[in-house]
This record gives C-alpha cells, sequence and structure tokens, in this order.
C-alpha cells in the first residue's frame, strides 16, 4: 500500500508543478501531456490529454491500423511498463 500511496502522491506534487499561486496554469496542454507521457508512459499521457481536453467519459481507443502500429512503435521505444 505505501507504493501506491507514493506513486499518487508523485502524480499529485505533478500536477501541481503546473500551477502558481494564484491557481493558473503555467505550461500549454501539449507540454503538459508530452511531460505526462514521458514521466508516466503512453497510457497516462493519454489519459491526461482526455482530462485536459475535457472529454467525458470513456474515450475509445483509436483500433486503426497505422494507430495501432505507431503505439506498438512508441511503447517499444520508450518501454512503458508499470512503475511498481
Amino acid at each position: 500500500m505505501g507504493k501506491v500511496s507514493a506513486m499518487l502522491m508523485d502524480v499529485e506534487d505533478f500536477v501541481y508543478s503546473f500551477y502558481d499561486k494564484e491557481g493558473q496554469l503555467t505550461e500549454t496542454y501539449p507540454t503538459i501531456v508530452m511531460k505526462a507521457k514521458e514521466r508516466y508512459g503512453v497510457s497516462f499521457g493519454e489519459y491526461a490529454e482526455d482530462v485536459l481536453m475535457g472529454r467525458e467519459g470513456p474515450c475509445e481507443p483509436n483500433y486503426m491500423e497505422e494507430e495501432m502500429a505507431y503505439r506498438q512503435s512508441l511503447a517499444e521505444e520508450i518501454n512503458d511498463e508499470i512503475p511498481f
């Protein structure tokens, strides 16, 4: 349970790092998404993008062949493993 708590605190710190003292975003959405993907992997980055863009409800993955090939190459390139 300690690892989960630590991970949640890390994510919380990550999110709050994009806000100033007045509660205004300090980075653009594309920058936040890029940093989320770099730090936590593609899945989390795509979730962050959905949240930032205000997409409600479950967002279905794109099953087009080109998209799947692209995602596979990204996963191999960044070795998107579960961090615990």
